[in-house]
């Protein structure tokens, strides 16, 4: 995979929303479903709202093609991502960045499409990763199923469990099989050039009176 997205850069001067959730997502889902879905729910700005366990993965599909019936499309509907855990049903909807993009009238389409092709009990999630423009939660019982994400957030509960296993004094292949693959997806947030920073280990180890309050350019010169 990493060779693939460093080959990739060199055709394609900025990557796309596709690709990155290619990239990112389609990775992740090689890992064991339960650590799998623990890294969406920590991208989520309200995790607790969301169930602590999914169950296993039963389905994974990138862009499917639903029946547009309802939603004003004249062509398919096509979510980025829909995961069928054995608890839930999953739709991912990504932008590309953190910063705008997404829309409640393309979550109603999704949501309408996946009832076209889906007429079951099961319950639906929809997590709106990037693009979002507050992150407030909502509110709107129309939208109770919406869960806003954001990239940085899943990166950092990436970078968390990478750090945690290399950590391990002992590990087993399967933890090492699940270290390259948080890596390498790490390496693929590199290529937007999002980055975990820990400022505090880059810091050199000095004696500190930490009774004495340090200002902002105090602190940089230690560093």
């Amino acid at each position: 995979y990493v060779f693939m997205i460093h080959t990739y850069s060199k055709f394609v001067k900025e990557f796309n929303e596709d690709f990155k959730t290619y990239v990112t997502i389609g990775q992740l889902r090689y890992l064991p479903a339960d650590l799998f879905w623990n890294l969406l729910r920590a991208s989520s700005v309200s995790p607790k709202l969301l169930p602590a366990t999914a169950g296993r993965l039963e389905a994974f599909e990138m862009w499917p093609s639903w029946d547009p019936t309802g939603t004003g499309n004249t062509k398919r509907v096509e979510p980025d991502v829909f995961i069928r855990f054995s608890r839930f049903d999953l739709i991912i909807e990504a932008k590309k960045s953190d910063s705008g993009g997404q829309e409640d009238v393309q979550w109603d389409r999704e949501t309408k499409s996946y009832h076209n092709e889906y007429k079951n009990d099961k319950d639906m999630i929809l997590l709106a990763i990037g693009g979002n423009c507050n992150l407030d939660c909502n509110t709107d019982d129309e939208y109770k199923h919406v869960h806003k994400a954001t990239w940085m957030k899943l990166l950092h509960a990436v970078h968390d469990s990478c750090k945690q296993r290399s950590s391990l004094s002992y590990m087993a292949e399967s933890t090492e099989q699940e270290i390259r693959i948080l890596e390498a997806v790490e390496e693929a947030f590199a290529q937007y050039n999002e980055y975990v920073v820990d400022l505090l280990e880059m810091m050199p180890k000095q004696d500190m009176n930490i009774e004495t309050p340090l200002n902002i350019n105090e602190i940089w010169k230690i560093m």
